[in-house]
């Protein structure tokens, strides 16, 4: 266990991660617009939530991460 990095008792010590901001307000802006829109691409997400793709992006990721969302193939999304 201890060759492959996994020492039990370092985790348990660990500091939590951080919630992000945006993933714990309900009237998330994405999320809303999602529900409105059903499936959207990403650069039509990313003009009407007036930000560039680079910073879209992670914020999509949490959020699929987290269950509330899906990514479909071609850059679009939906919620899940």
């Amino acid at each position: 266990i201890s060759s492959l990095c996994w020492d039990t008792e370092s985790r348990k010590n660990a500091p939590k991660q951080e919630k992000l901001p945006f993933l714990e307000k309900p009237d998330n802006p994405v999320i809303a617009f999602l529900s409105e829109r059903g499936e959207v691409q990403i650069n039509e997400l990313a003009i009407a939530m007036n930000l560039p793709v680079h910073q879209l992006s992670p914020m999509l990721f949490e959020l699929e991460m987290a269950g509330h969302i899906k990514a479909l193939p071609g850059g679009i999304y939906k919620i899940n």
